[in-house]
């Protein structure tokens, strides 16, 4: 596979990615604020290029992106692009959506705060699912921590040492060619124009009206 070092974000998938690699040529992209949504999509069209009806050594090229809820936007027009030229070209996409959730712990800065009263503050914040929020994503993770397995959430934030969150992601892989161990599974969506391509191809050869 191509598939670079994963990120943070990207960790909960690598049990997908590992049962997909024996049969597709799986490269992995994220999507943050500020990726270049060309260049991401002339990533996905080529990778999606790499697929031969002849050689069976050629894997089928599949591309996974994913992104923070804050990011998604982007990617759904990353995806929108690469499916629109496709079309154009009549050819056939198949796209797989997954949502997912990663729990963080913001770090915190007590440095910065004023003192208050020699009172320790706790707390465990709500589920942030917002998918138009306003917070910068520079590509790195310096904001948030994966938790670690020493110690619980509840224990962790009960002692004050964090913040947790649940943080929302999405991913999203498009083929050139059907997934089916995808389509098998409960928790993605699937969608593709393959019956439109279909009809557009029996068309002009007479087969329907």
């Amino acid at each position: 596979t191509t598939s670079p070092t994963l990120s943070l974000s990207s960790q909960p998938l690598q049990g997908l990615i590992t049962e997909l690699s024996p049969k597709y040529d799986i490269k992995t992209l994220s999507v943050l604020s500020s990726t270049s949504i060309s260049k991401r999509v002339d990533l996905v069209l080529n990778h999606l290029g790499r697929i031969s009806a002849w050689d069976s050594a050629v894997l089928p090229g599949v591309v996974l992106l994913y992104a923070r809820s804050n990011s998604t936007n982007k990617l759904i027009t990353i995806v929108e692009t690469a499916r629109r030229r496709i079309h154009e070209a009549e050819q056939k996409w198949y796209q797989y959506n997954h949502l997912y959730e990663m729990e963080w712990a913001a770090k915190q800065h007590s440095h910065n705060r004023p003192p208050q009263n020699h009172k320790t503050e706790t707390m465990i914040e709500d589920t942030v699912m917002s998918i138009d929020g306003d917070a910068k994503d520079s590509g790195d993770d310096d904001d948030f921590e994966v938790m670690a397995t020493q110690q619980t959430v509840f224990e962790r934030a009960v002692h004050g040492e964090e913040k947790t969150k649940q943080m929302a992601h999405m991913s999203v892989l498009l083929s050139r060619i059907p997934i089916p161990e995808l389509k098998a599974k409960e928790n993605f969506a699937v969608q593709s124009n393959e019956d439109h391509i279909n009809h557009v191809h029996r068309k002009r050869s007479g087969l329907v009206a």
